[in-house]
């Protein structure tokens, strides 16, 4: 029996798996470094975009790899997809505006990363811009998501840009816990540290009661977009430190 021709096939299979592999690390570790970027770089909306791009092209590369391989002929793929390209690109009309308008969103900056946006009744602040689709988190914490190419066919509004940065915490109190004095702890424990804004002052919004006490929102602000889920964070722990301990009390 010829042991090559059992070699040979399990050496490829081999291969394509080391191909598959790199180009997943490869993604992962450029994605892992852009996201430490972003939380140093004030331009995150060039840096989220660059994310997708940079592994669209990467699995691209890996995918003719594959091919080149098996001995697949592209010449042969390529020809067949310029005869059907004409039925393939009236099938992906949206998918081609989206990721053109995209381009142009990040190109000239028409809309960034923390910016306050409407388009029709849909108003939040923009979390995520990328090549297809741009997210939105309105104030009720609900997230929209809104293709590229519609902001190309209909008007929006963007609000002037703010230096302030505002956080919510929601969470709920047991009835046992005073509220008020609970203000009192949380706004000073907030007020310690310093890259929270001492103005607009740290405070509470009460939005419903719950079944085991009310449901509220700790608020306060921070300088930048970068800094809001690492307070957010913060903020929460303490939060839950601070109710632990106001139980602990009585108890």
């Amino acid at each position: 029996m010829d042991l090559s021709i059992i070699i040979t096939p399990l050496s490829l299979i081999v291969e394509a798996i080391i191909i598959i592999i790199v180009a997943y690390v490869i993604v992962k570790a450029i994605n892992f470094f852009l996201n430490r970027m972003a939380t140093y770089d004030k331009n995150v909306t060039v840096i989220y975009a660059s994310k997708d791009l940079i592994a669209f092209i990467i699995y691209v590369i890996a995918i003719i790899l594959l091919f080149s391989l098996f001995g697949i002929d592209l010449k042969g793929i390529l020809v067949s997809i310029g005869i059907i390209g004409m039925g393939i690109s009236f099938a992906a009309k949206d998918f081609i505006a989206d990721f053109m308008s995209g381009f142009y969103i990040i190109a000239y900056k028409t809309l960034e990363i923390g910016d306050i946006m409407q388009i029709n009744n849909s108003k939040g602040q923009i979390t995520k811009i990328g090549l297809r689709n741009i997210t939105l988190l309105t104030d009720l914490e609900d997230t929209i998501i809104i293709p590229n190419a519609t902001l190309s066919k209909t008007p929006y509004i963007r609000y002037k840009k703010q230096e302030l940065e505002k956080v919510k915490v929601k969470t709920q109190l047991p009835f046992k816990i005073n509220i008020d004095e609970f203000k009192k702890n949380i706004v000073e424990i907030i007020n310690s540290y310093d890259e929270i804004l001492k103005t607009p002052k740290a405070t509470i919004e009460s939005i419903e009661i719950g079944e085991i006490g009310p449901i509220i929102n700790v608020v306060f602000w921070v300088e930048t977009f970068n800094k809001k889920e690492e307070y957010k964070l913060i903020i929460t722990n303490q939060i839950r430190k601070l109710i632990n301990e106001k139980l602990g009390d009585e108890n």
